[in-house]
Order: structure tokens, then C-alpha cells, then sequence
């Protein structure tokens, strides 16, 4: 039961994860992306259907939450999509928990050149994939120590454009 639980969270991040879009913002003075990440924290856009079959777009928001001393957990917040609210913290009060793992897990975020980094801006464009860092007592028991969760739409080049924006996706 366990072992379908671990692989239902981790399918449902990885679902999100590769289904997120470039989705473009001016808010930040030049053409940024909605997606930003901390080691803690990640918020990004996506696709899925409304109550009514009509498309729309969500914002989801992934957190590592300290649950005791030793224990985290990280949690899923998924919100309508909005431009203005992309940017403020959303209240993660009864988002469902999805994993539960030993401190300090943490994300990272790889560029196209495989470059980590901790922290992801919006003027960055997409990664190339979200690791999800585990710590050492969950990455032996589980024998590896990240888990990779690809971003599909991904930029494929970080140049930018002539008017300093970011990059057409593929």
C-alpha cells in the first residue's frame, strides 16, 4: 500500500510538472514565464479541464512543509490561474499532502545546459526539468537520491530574442 502511495504522488507531481507551459507574463517589466521555484517551493502553469469540459488554465503550487522535527511533507495546491496573483504566496491551508519524507528535501531546477540551480525566476524562461532532492535516510531506503521530474515544453535555447524577451517555445 505504501509503494502505491509513493508512486501515485510521485505520477501526479510528474504529471504536473511535464504538463507545464510557458505561459507568458508582462508584469515584470519585459516578457517573463510563470514559473518560479525555491528550494521549497515551486509554482507553475498548466492546463486541465473545468467542471464543464471547457479548458482553463491552473496554477500550481508545490510545497515541502516541515510536519515535526524530522519529518516533511510535500503538499499540492492547485488554484485557478490568475496573472495578477501569480506572483503572491498562495495559502497552502487544506492542500493534500502528497509525499511524506525525511528533512531536508529540498528542489532543484536544471537549465538546458544541466546548470542547478536552487531558486527560479520568471525571466529565466522554463527549466528543463524540477529534482526533487531527497534526504539521505529516504534515498537510501529508496535507493536514489533525486527525483527527476521533466518539464516538456521546456525551452530548448536560453537566447533571447531581439527585444530582450524570452525565446518562442518548440
Amino acid at each position: 500500500m505504501a509503494a502505491d502511495d509513493w508512486m501515485s504522488a510521485t505520477g501526479r507531481i510528474g504529471d504536473d510538472l511535464a504538463q507545464a507551459m510557458p505561459l507568458q507574463l508582462a508584469k515584470f517589466g519585459k516578457t517573463a514565464v510563470a514559473f518560479q521555484g525555491s528550494p521549497d517551493r515551486v509554482d507553475f502553469v498548466r492546463t486541465s479541464l473545468g467542471i464543464n469540459g471547457d479548458f482553463r488554465l491552473d496554477r500550481v503550487s508545490l510545497l515541502i512543509e516541515r510536519r515535526n522535527k524530522n519529518d516533511v511533507a510535500v503538499t499540492r495546491l492547485v488554484q485557478p490561474f490568475s496573472a495578477a496573483d501569480f506572483t503572491t504566496t498562495p495559502n497552502f491551508e487544506g492542500a493534500a499532502m502528497l509525499l511524506k519524507l525525511q528533512k531536508p528535501a529540498r528542489f532543484d531546477y536544471v537549465d538546458i545546459n544541466g546548470k542547478k540551480t536552487e531558486d527560479w525566476q520568471p525571466d529565466m524562461g522554463l527549466p528543463t526539468h524540477v529534482e526533487l532532492k531527497l534526504a539521505a535516510f529516504d534515498a537510501e531506503r529508496l535507493g536514489l537520491r533525486y527525483l527527476i521530474f521533466p518539464i516538456v515544453s521546456g525551452f530548448s535555447e536560453r537566447k533571447t530574442d531581439a527585444a530582450g524577451g524570452l525565446p518562442s517555445p518548440p
